[in-house]
C-alpha cells in the first residue's frame, strides 16, 4: 500500500525550518509573508498560513512588530558559558526590550523568564506581579529620559524641548501610553516630574490655574495619542504582513482612478486625483505631523495666555450642561433666609452682586420673598427662574429625624424643575464618632436619630446629581459662631454671657481642640462652591479656621470682653443635668463624641480646589465681632 502523500503545508515548514536552521534565514531575518509563501510554493494563502503557524508552534519564528515575523533568537548562550546574574534591572531590561519587540500583549511573568533563562517563579523575588512589572517598566523608561531644561531659556523653547522628548521616548516605546492612559493617569514618580517640569516651563504665560494644567494635559495628549498609533500599526504589520503604504495603496488605488468616485468628493479629487498635487499618494510621516500638532498647540497657547492676561474671566470653568457662552440666569435663592446660615449667605451674595431672593415663611428685606418650601408647590415657586438656590433651611432641631428628609425631597424637586444647581448647607453628623480629623470619603456611620436623617439627606442629594436631576454639592460645617448665631451651641452659651458679664461655659471637655466655624467664612464658602460647577457631584468641608480648644476659646472672649473672666466647662453630667430644663442643652447628649475628644474638620479638599476662594478669619477677630453683635442686643 502506497504511504499517504505528505500535507503541502509540513512540507514548507520543513524547508522554511531547514534555512533557519542551516542560517539561511538568522536570527531576527524576516520570514518571507503568507503571501511570499503562497507565491514561491505556489499554494494556497490559507496552506502558507498554516505552515508559518507550525514554525511559530514549534519557537522557530515569532511576530515582532515593525517587523512582522521574524526568526527567533537561538535558545542558550554558548557551552560553558555562566548565565547573567538575575537582578531586577535585568527583569525590567528584559521585559522593556521584549515590550519594545513584541508589543506589551507578548510580557507575561513566564516570558520574561524565558528570556532571562531561568524559572518564572524566580522573578517573584524581584517584581511581585505582572501589575508591578508594567509599572516598573514604564517608570524605568521614563526615568532614563533627561527632562532637565535650561530654566533661564523661553517658555516656548523650554516646553518644544520636553515634548520633543517626550515624544522620542514614546516613538521608541510606543506601548507606554497603554500603561498610563490619559483618562486614568498613574502616580509613576518619573512620569509625574516630567510633568511638574512642564507645568514649571508653562508658569511664565501666568495662565489662569485650571487653564495652565489644562495646557500641560494637551501637550501630553498629544504625544501619547500620535504614539498610540504606532503600536496599532505595529500590530496591524504583524497581522497582514504589509506596512502602512502598503495597504493603503491596495485599499485606496481604484478609488483615485475612478472618475465617478472622485466626483463625488471635489476636495479630495483636487489633491488626490490624477491633475491633483497629491496624486502619487500621501505619506504620513509621523515625526512631521507631532512637529506641525506642537507648533500650533502652542501658538494657540500664546495667544490665548495674551487674550487672558488680566482678565481670567475670558477662560470660564464650564460644565456640559452650561457650554461657553450660553445665556445662564445670575438669580441666586437663598432657601431659609431668616436663620444665621441664610442671612449670611444672603448678605454674601449682596456684597458680590449676585442678584438674590431670599425666601422665608416672612419675607423679610428688599430681597424677601414669602413661600412654604415644605410643599412641593411652595419649594417650585422659590427655585422659579434660579441659576443657583442654598439650602440653608432647617426643621426644628428636636424634628430633624422626622422632618428632614420630606423637606429635601421638596427642594430637590423645586431645584429641579427650575434646571438649577444647588448648595446644601450641611453638617458634619452624618460621620458618627470618629477618632481622627474628618475627611470628606469617611463613611456615613451615625447611629442616632439626627446622624440618620443627616446621611439620607445627604444620599439623596448626591444620588439626585447622579441620576442628572440636578446638579447639586454640599458644604459641611462643624459648629459655627458669628454675628446672627445665636441657635447654635456656641451662641447664648458663650456670647450671649459673656456680653451679659455672665458665666460664659464651653459644652464639652475644654482640653481637647474643637473646629469652630466662623458664619461669614461659612458663607463665602457657600457662595463659592455656587460660583463654581466643578464643585458639583461632592460633599465639601468649609475652610475654618485652626481647631481650638474650649479654654482657648473662652480666652479669646474675654480678651474681647474685657474685665475679670468668668468662664466655666459643662460636662456630661452637668448636660444630663442642664438639660431637664434647657430642651436645646438637653439634644446634645446624642452627639457628645463631638465634645469628649478631638473633632477636628480637614478642609484641605477645598482649599487645593479653590485656592482662591478661601476666606477664613483670624479666630480673634472673628470672636470680637460676634460678641460686638451680641453686646448690641443685651
Amino acid at each position: 500500500m502506497a504511504e499517504p502523500a505528505e500535507p503541502p503545508y509540513v512540507r514548507i515548514a520543513a524547508e522554511l525550518s531547514r534555512r533557519i536552521t542551516d542560517r539561511e534565514l538568522a536570527p531576527g531575518d524576516k520570514v518571507p509573508s503568507t503571501r511570499q509563501v503562497a507565491q514561491e510554493f505556489r499554494v494556497a494563502l490559507a496552506t502558507a498560513a498554516k505552515a508559518l503557524d507550525v514554525l511559530r508552534a514549534e519557537g522557530l519564528v515569532i511576530t515582532r512588530p515593525r517587523s512582522g515575523t521574524v526568526v527567533a533568537p537561538r535558545r542558550g548562550g554558548r557551552a560553558g558559558e555562566p548565565a547573567a546574574e538575575l537582578t531586577r534591572e535585568r527583569v525590567l531590561a528584559e521585559a522593556i526590550a521584549m515590550a519594545d519587540a513584541e508589543g506589551l500583549e507578548s510580557v507575561s511573568m513566564r516570558a520574561v523568564a524565558g528570556r532571562c533563562g531561568v524559572a518564572p517563579m524566580s522573578l517573584y523575588r524581584h517584581v511581585e506581579d505582572k501589575q508591578s512589572l508594567l509599572l516598573l517598566m514604564a517608570d524605568g523608561v521614563y526615568g532614563s529620559a533627561e527632562f532637565e531644561v535650561d530654566g533661564a531659556a523661553p517658555w516656548r523653547s523650554q516646553v518644544e524641548s520636553i515634548a520633543r522628548r517626550l515624544w522620542r521616548l514614546h516613538r521608541a516605546h510606543p506601548w507606554l501610553g497603554a500603561i498610563s492612559p490619559l483618562t486614568r493617569p498613574l502616580p509613576l514618580r518619573n512620569l509625574v516630574a516630567m510633568g511638574d517640569k512642564l507645568l514649571g516651563a508653562l508658569e511664565a504665560l501666568a495662565l489662569p490655574p485650571l487653564l495652565h494644567f489644562n495646557v500641560h494635559v494637551l501637550i501630553y495628549s498629544h504625544v501619547v495619542s500620535l504614539a498610540s498609533t504606532i503600536d496599532h500599526e505595529d500590530a496591524a504589520v504583524s497581522e497582514t504582513g504589509l506596512s502602512a503604504d502598503e495597504w493603503t495603496d491596495l485599499q485606496w488605488i481604484q478609488h483615485r482612478v475612478d472618475e465617478r468616485f472622485m466626483a463625488e468628493l471635489p476636495h479630495f479629487a483636487r489633491l488626490f486625483g490624477r491633475l491633483g498635487a497629491m496624486a502619487d499618494g500621501y505619506d504620513m510621516d509621523l515625526d512631521d505631523l507631532f512637529e506641525l500638532g506642537l507648533g500650533l498647540i502652542l501658538d494657540g497657547v500664546e495667544a490665548l495666555a495674551q487674550r487672558t492676561a488680566g482678565s481670567p474671566e475670558l477662560y470660564r470653568e464650564t460644565t456640559p450642561e452650561t457650554p461657553p457662552g450660553a445665556p445662564v440666569s445670575d438669580l441666586h435663592v437663598v432657601l431659609g433666609a431668616t436663620g444665621a446660615i441664610g442671612k449670611a449667605v444672603t448678605a454674601e451674595l449682596i456684597a458680590r452682586g449676585r442678584e438674590v431672593r431670599a425666601v422665608s415663611r416672612s419675607a423679610e428685606g428688599p430681597q424677601g420673598f414669602r413661600a412654604d418650601i415644605t410643599t412641593a408647590e411652595g419649594a417650585i415657586a422659590a427655585c422659579a427662574g434660579a441659576a443657583v438656590v442654598y439650602q440653608c433651611a432647617q426643621p426644628p432641631y428636636a424634628e430633624w429625624a422626622q422632618e428632614f428628609v420630606g423637606l429635601t425631597d421638596t427642594v430637590l424637586t423645586g431645584v429641579e424643575k427650575a434646571e438649577a444647581r444647588l448648595v446644601m448647607a450641611d453638617n458634619l453628623y452624618m460621620y458618627g464618632p470618629v477618632d481622627a480629623p474628618l475627611t470628606e470619603d469617611l463613611p456615613y456611620a451615625a447611629d442616632f436619630p439626627k446622624g440618620r436623617a443627616r446621611a439620607r439627606v445627604a444620599e439623596m442629594i448626591l444620588n439626585a446629581h447622579k441620576e442628572g436631576r440636578v446638579r447639586a454639592s454640599l458644604g459641611r460645617a462643624s459648629d459655627y459662631f458669628g454675628p446672627g448665631g445665636v441657635s447654635t451651641v456656641l451662641g447664648p452659651q458663650i456670647f450671649a454671657a459673656a456680653a451679659a458679664g455672665k458665666t460664659a461655659r464651653w459644652v464639652g471637655e475644654p482640653d481637647e481642640p474643637h473646629t469652630v466655624a466662623y458664619l461669614p467664612d461659612l458663607a463665602a464658602g457657600l457662595v463659592a462652591l455656587g460660583e463654581h460647577p466643578k464643585a458639583d457631584g461632592y460633599a465639601w468641608h468649609l475652610p475654618a479656621g485652626p481647631p481650638v480648644t474650649g479654654d482657648e476659646f473662652l480666652a479669646l472672649v474675654w480678651k474681647a470682653a474685657g474685665g475679670r473672666p468668668r468662664s466655666a466647662s459643662i460636662g456630661r453630667g452637668a448636660q444630663r443635668l442642664i438639660g431637664l430644663f434647657n430642651p436645646v442643652v438637653k439634644e446634645l447628649g446624642e452627639t457628645w463624641y463631638q465634645r469628649d475628644r478631638p473633632w477636628v474638620a480637614d478642609d484641605t479638599a477645598f482649599r487645593a480646589a479653590f485656592p482662591d476662594h478661601v476666606k477664613v478669619t483670624p479666630h480673634e477677630e472673628a470672636v470680637a465681632a460676634t460678641l460686638a453683635w451680641f453686646k448690641q442686643r443685651v
